[in-house]
C-alpha cells in the first residue's frame, strides 16, 4: 500500500488517541481512579472495554488464518468466548466487583493468603512486558509488510502512543478509547463482510462457490482428526481450545475488567454487553478470510514476506474491497484490537505494581507508605516503565525475527496461564480448599507440560491442554478433605472472603456520586468526532459504493455520539428538575 491518505489517516487516529488520554488526565485524583475510574464507571463503557480486552490483532491475522484454511471451524472456539461472557454474566462478575479490590492478586490474598498474592503477582508483572512485547512485535511486523512502513519505526509509534495515554488518563482514558476503537472497528468489519458477500453473490453464493472448488470438507466445522497431521480442526483440538477460552475468561485474570462498575449489577450488564458484540464480531470476523480464499488465494499465498502468508488474508480481501481512506482505518482497527488488550494489561500491571508489591518492598525495608498524592505519582512512573518495557522487548523481537524467547515466551505463557487460572476458579465456587490446595493445583497442571518438553512427541497440544486441565483440577480438589486440618483464623479468612463477595454494594454508601452525565456527555463528544473524521473521507476519489461505505460508518459513529450527548442533556435536565423541587419543597417548609 502506497497512499499519503491513508499514511495521514493513520497519524491522525494516532494523534486523536493522545488527545483522549490528556482530556482525561485530571480525572484520576487518585490511585482508585487511576486503575479502576474510582468504581464510577457506566456498564456500557465498561461492557465495550471489556469486549475490546477479550481480543487482539490475532483475530484478524492468526485466527483469520485459520478461517482461510479450516473455514468456520475457528468460530467454534469464538462461541466458547461468548458463553463464557454468559457465564460471567450469570456467576462470575458480580461476585468479582463485590470483591471490592483493586488487583485479581487482591482476591488471591483475601482467598488463598499473602504467598498466593506475592506469587501470582510476579508471575504477571514477569510476564506483561514479555508477552505485550510479543504482541506490539506481530502487529507492526504484520502491518510494515502490508504497508512497507519501517517496522521499528511502528513499534515505537504505537508503543509510545498506548503508553502517552494510559499513563496520562489512567483507566479512565483506557476505557474511553476502548469504547471509540470497538465502535470503528465493529462498523469496519461489517463494511468488509457486507463487500465480501457483495462480491460472493450472498450467503448462497459464497456456500456454493465453498462446494464448486471442492473445499466443503476442509471447511467442515469439525474437521475429520485423520485429515490434518496431529488431528489439528478435530474435535478434541476444537474442545480443548474452546475450554481454554472459557477458563481464561472466566480467570481471577479477567476479574480486573468488572472492577470500574459501580455494582454487581453493572457487572453483569457489562458482561452481556461484552458477549453481545463478541457474538455480533464471531459472525462478521471469518467471512472476509474465507472470502479472500475463495477470490484472492493467490494473492494471499504470495505473502511470502511473513511466516504464514494465510495469515494475510484479512489484509489482502481489504485491500481489494475497501475504498480509498477505508484501508488505513482498517489497520488502525487491526491494530486498535492490539492496543486495547496492551492499554488494559498496562494499566492493570501497574496496579499490581503499587498495589501488591511496593507495599510488601515497603514493609521489608521499613518504609512508611506514601500519601495518595506520592502514590499517583509513582503510579505514572511505574506506568512508563512498564511501557518502556514493552517498546524494548517489541524491539528485540524485530532484531532476531522472532527467535529464541519469542518461543520461550509463547511456551511460557501456554505452561503457566492454565495452571494458574483453574484453582482460582474452583476458589470462587467451594470454600473447603486449604491454602495450599491452589499450589498443588498449579503443580499437577505444570507435569504434563514438563513431560512434554522432555518427551516431544508424547504429547500433541491438545492431549496435553487436556491433560493440563485434567491434572490442575485433580490437583486442587485432593486438598479439599484436608479443609478439617487447616487454621481457625484462615477458616475465618475464607467465611469473610465469600460474605464480602455476596454482599451487594450500595454506591452511594460506599463509593459516593455518580458521574454517567459526564461520562456519556465526554464520550459522546468524541464518538462524534471521529463520526465526522470519517465523514471527511467522502471527499477522497472513490466510487459511488464506497462513498457509501464511507457514509454509513461515518454516519453511524456520529449518530451514536449525538444520542449520546442528548441523553447526558436529558439527564442533566431530570437531575435539575429533582433539585429545583427538593429546593421548592424545603421553601415551603420553611414557611
Amino acid at each position: 500500500m502506497d497512499n499519503q491518505f491513508e499514511v495521514i489517516i493513520f497519524l491522525a487516529y494516532l494523534g486523536f488517541l493522545l488527545v483522549i488520554g490528556f482530556a482525561f488526565s485530571k480525572w484520576s485524583k487518585g490511585t482508585r481512579d487511576y486503575f479502576i475510574s474510582g468504581s464510577k464507571a457506566t456498564w456500557w463503557l465498561v461492557g465495550m472495554s471489556v469486549f475490546m480486552s477479550g481480543i487482539s490483532a490475532y483475530t484478524f491475522t492468526g485466527n483469520a488464518g485459520i478461517a482461510y484454511e479450516a473455514g468456520w471451524t475457528i468460530m467454534v472456539q469464538y462461541i466458547g468466548g461468548i458463553f463464557a461472557y454468559v457465564l460471567n454474566a450469570i456467576f462470575l462478575a458480580h461476585l468479582f466487583r463485590q470483591t471490592r479490590c483493586v488487583t485479581f492478586p487482591e482476591i488471591a490474598r483475601n482467598r488463598f493468603g499473602k504467598p498466593t498474592e506475592m506469587l501470582y503477582s510476579l508471575i504477571s508483572v514477569v510476564n506483561f512486558p514479555l508477552y505485550s512485547g510479543i504482541m506490539i512485535w506481530a502487529v507492526s511486523s504484520f502491518v510494515s509488510v502490508i504497508t512497507g512502513w519501517p517496522l521499528e519505526w511502528l513499534i515505537v509509534s504505537l508503543g509510545a502512543v498506548v503508553l502517552i495515554y494510559s499513563t496520562t488518563g489512567g483507566r479512565w482514558a483506557v476505557l474511553s478509547t476502548d469504547f471509540i476503537q470497538g465502535i470503528l472497528m465493529m462498523g469496519l468489519s461489517i463494511l468488509i463482510t457486507v463487500l465480501c458477500l457483495r462480491e460472493l453473490g450472498g450467503f448462497a453464493g459464497m456456500f456454493a462457490m465453498i462446494e464448486a472448488k471442492g473445499l466443503s470438507e476442509q471447511f467442515a466445522v469439525v474437521n475429520p482428526p485423520e485429515l490434518r497431521v496431529d488431528g489439528v480442526y478435530g474435535p478434541l483440538w476444537i474442545a480443548m481450545n474452546t475450554l481454554v477460552v472459557i477458563a481464561v475468561q472466566c480467570s481471577f485474570q479477567v476479574a480486573t475488567r468488572y472492577f470500574s462498575v459501580k455494582t454487581g449489577w453493572d457487572a453483569r450488564k457489562a458482561a452481556l454487553l461484552g458477549g453481545a458484540m463478541f457474538a455480533m464480531g464471531t459472525i462478521v470476523w471469518f467471512i472476509p478470510p474465507v472470502a479472500a480464499h475463495l477470490l484472492y488465494s493467490d494473492q494471499v499465498m504470495a505473502m511470502t514476506q511473513i511466516s504464514s502468508p494465510r495469515e494475510a488474508s484479512f489484509a489482502v480481501v481489504s485491500m481489494n474491497l475497501l475504498p480509498t481512506g477505508m484501508i488505513g482505518m482498517m489497520i488502525v482497527a487491526m491494530m486498535a484490537a492490539s492496543m486495547s488488550t496492551l492499554d488494559t494489561g498496562l494499566n492493570n500491571t501497574c496496579a499490581i505494581v503499587i498495589r501488591n508489591l511496593v507495599p510488601e518492598w515497603r514493609r521489608w525495608l521499613g518504609q512508611p507508605q506514601p500519601n495518595e498524592r506520592h502514590e499517583l505519582m509513582l503510579s505514572r512512573t511505574v506506568t512508563i516503565i512498564l511501557g518502556m518495557g514493552i517498546i524494548t522487548s517489541a524491539l528485540y523481537f524485530a532484531s532476531v525475527e522472532g527467535r529464541g524467547m519469542f518461543e520461550v515466551a509463547i511456551n511460557l505463557l501456554a505452561i503457566v496461564g492454565i495452571p494458574m487460572a483453574i484453582p482460582m476458579i474452583f476458589g470462587i465456587f467451594i470454600r473447603r480448599i486449604p491454602q495450599w490446595g491452589i499450589f498443588t493445583g498449579m503443580g499437577f497442571g505444570l507435569l504434563p507440560s514438563i513431560i512434554s518438553m522432555l518427551f516431544p512427541e508424547l504429547l500433541n497440544y491438545q492431549t496435553r491442554t487436556m491433560w493440563i486441565f485434567i491434572g490442575s483440577s485433580v490437583g486442587t480438589l485432593i486438598s479439599m478433605p484436608f479443609w478439617r486440618l487447616t487454621s481457625v483464623v484462615y477458616r475465618e479468612k475464607v467465611k469473610d472472603f465469600f460474605e464480602r463477595m455476596h454482599t451487594p454494594i450500595q454506591f452511594e454508601e460506599e463509593i459516593g456520586q455518580s458521574e454517567d452525565v459526564l461520562q456519556l456527555k465526554r464520550i459522546g463528544l468524541f464518538s462524534l468526532c471521529v463520526g465526522g473524521f470519517v465523514l471527511v473521507l467522502l471527499v477522497l476519489p472513490n466510487d459511488a459504493a464506497g462513498r457509501i461505505g464511507i457514509f454509513c460508518i461515518g454516519a453511524l459513529i456520529s449518530l451514536i455520539g449525538i444520542g449520546m450527548m442528548h441523553a447526558a442533556r436529558r439527564a442533566r435536565l431530570r437531575a435539575l428538575a429533582v433539585f429545583n423541587l427538593q429546593k421548592t419543597s424545603k421553601n415551603n417548609d420553611a414557611t
